[in-house]
């Protein structure tokens, strides 16, 4: 199949952004899991309605980390599209470079340019 490089460059670009901004809201998320925690600790707050607080916080940074869990499963799928294009020698700095959908031994490869459609 043929694939624009262009187009893979700036998928390549946009899937970098898109983790990193991921990757900021987890911290932001977890850090203000940290202020309310710190927070509540100097009140006189029942735990039952506290309780409700924590459930929502949690269930909130769960869907966050899930969420990025598909888009990684998503960035694989791409790589194994890629893979089976024209582009298939061309490196966009990819983390997945084992070109499939299952974890490789260079999936954890830091990336020195975009680290996208591979």
């Amino acid at each position: 199949m043929h694939l624009s490089e262009a187009g893979g460059r700036t998928v390549a670009a946009d899937l970098e952004t898109m983790f990193h901004g991921l990757d900021n809201s987890l911290l932001d998320a977890t850090r203000l899991s940290m202020s309310v925690l710190e927070t509540k600790a100097g009140t006189t707050l029942p735990p039952a309605t506290f309780q409700r607080v924590l459930d929502s916080m949690m269930s909130g940074l769960s869907k966050m980390v899930d969420g990025r869990k598909s888009m990684v499963a998503m960035h694989r799928h791409l790589v194994t599209i890629k893979g089976e294009s024209n582009l298939a020698e061309v490196d966009y700095g990819c983390f997945f470079s084992t070109g499939s959908a299952a974890d490789g031994p260079g999936d954890n490869k830091a990336s020195t340019s975009t680290s996208a459609m591979a």
